[in-house]
């Protein structure tokens, strides 16, 4: 079969157009047509509505420093797909994508039929790309995977793995249309992780969700760790102390900022330890050397300028209270001006409410994504709120706009989607900015 990368990612974004589809049938079989490679990995999940890519991060770090091979699974990309899946920080190489591709069509042809719209197995493009990732991380011998959860839990197509510990950093509402409308049934999706005997370390915080993952681990005989019970972690970015299932360290710092990110290192390490339990090694040297060296762009990635620029892919109303937290105690600014687009399904009249009072000027856009909000009517509820508020319609142009009228003391905050913060991302690169 000839292909070559331009094709291969054609032929992968194509499948976009089978949308949002949960459940393991699909992923099941093509997995099954390839040897089944999830099922002779090592398996951190991670799942969440908030945090999961920044908690599976701070593990990869930790990991890393104690010597182990560590294959990263995550979405959504922020400027290339081989973001996606990377072994020992390395991104996988456009040829095995390529060679992936082949190597899944070869195996399942009738994926071919129109990029999988006519396909006996129609697959998507989460589906796809996590059975390129789970054979992947075999072929290169990771010693440990760490699988982001794309959507919800129980029918995520990360879900087939059988991991060794699972992890569920938070739960809000989100994804309404396809995870339930209540926080009851979008907590049920995420505990849907949650395997017989396996570990679940848990920073959930909402009592009601609380309790729907505390009854999922006891059904299923999960020994339970909670994030503010059997696990504490206090203090700031730069200086916190933990207390895990056995563990203590003082006095730790991590590498990204804002005060949720201390939540998000003790779950890693409380991770980390139930590996250690499984004969990983976890010396005090790895877990503070690999949490001052996390690598997570696009989450309060700040670049000084002048004017400085602020990438948050803050999604959901949950993620824009912490953006505004920190907005208001860890940095310095003349003026706030914003830079936002958001998906149509985020609740974001709540998000609006929360950055509005603080912006000196917002600016919408609409990043170029289907489900992407028209900018127009994000302006509408903007200028309702009091807002100085206008559209640029497209990331680069909102940056452009922005730059010209920012002083050098200004403060330029993109964010609303990691879509947004991506394509921000792919113009400063352009611009040699970063």
């Amino acid at each position: 079969m000839e292909l070559d990368y331009n094709a291969a990612i054609g032929y992968l974004f194509g499948l976009q157009r089978m949308g949002i589809k949960l459940g393991l049938e699909n992923i099941r079989r093509v997995l099954e047509s390839i040897g089944n490679p999830h099922e002779g990995l090592v398996v951190v999940h991670v799942g969440g509505s908030n945090g999961k890519g920044s908690t599976a991060a701070h593990l990869e770090a930790i990991l890393l420093k104690a010597g182990v091979k560590v294959g990263l699974y995550t979405s959504p990309h922020l400027v290339r797909f081989t973001e996606r899946i990377r072994v020992n920080r390395q991104e996988i190489l456009e040829e095995e994508v390529v060679r992936w591709t082949r190597k899944i069509l070869e195996a399942c042809p009738h994926l071919l039929a129109q990029g999988g719209r006519e396909s006996q197995v129609p697959i998507t493009f989460f589906e796809f790309t996590t059975a390129m990732a789970f054979g992947y991380f075999v072929e290169k011998g990771v010693d440990v995977a760490i699988m982001e959860v794309g959507m919800g839990g129980r029918l995520d197509a990360t879900n087939v793995c059988h991991p060794v510990v699972s992890v569920i950093t938070s739960v809000s509402l989100e994804h309404q249309d396809y995870l339930g409308k209540t926080l009851v049934e979008i907590a049920r999706e995420k505990a849907g992780i949650v395997k017989h005997g396996v570990p679940v370390i848990s920073g959930v915080i909402h009592p009601v969700a609380q309790g729907v993952i505390r009854d999922a681990c006891v059904q299923r005989g999960a020994p339970l760790y909670r994030l503010g019970r059997e696990i504490s972690a206090k203090g700031s970015p730069w200086d916190f102390n933990y207390q895990g299932i056995k563990r203590g360290f003082k006095k730790l710092k991590t590498s990204l900022r804002g005060k949720h990110q201390v939540r998000n290192a003790a779950m890693a390490i409380a991770a980390a330890e139930v590996l250690a339990a499984r004969g990983f090694s976890l010396e005090e040297r790895a877990v503070r050397e690999g949490l001052e060296d996390v690598h997570w762009p696009g989450r309060q990635q700040y670049i000084q300028g002048p004017p400085a620029i602020l990438l948050d892919g803050a999604h959901n109303p949950e993620a824009m209270r912490s953006l505004c937290s920190s907005l208001r105690k860890d940095y310095r600014y003349s003026r706030l001006r914003v830079l936002m687009g958001v998906m149509r399904d985020k609740d974001y009249l709540r998000m609006l409410k929360m950055i509005v009072p603080m912006a000196h000027e917002l600016v919408f856009c609409k990043p170029n994504m289907e489900r992407a909000e028209d900018p127009w009517v994000l302006q509408d509820k903007a200028l309702a709120l009091g807002a100085r508020a206008t559209v640029s319609e497209t990331v680069e142009k909102g940056l452009e706009d922005l730059f010209l009228r920012a002083s050098r003391e200004d403060l330029i905050c993109a964010t609303g989607s990691l879509f947004v913060v991506g394509e921000a991302l792919a113009y400063l690169e352009k611009k040699s900015l970063i």
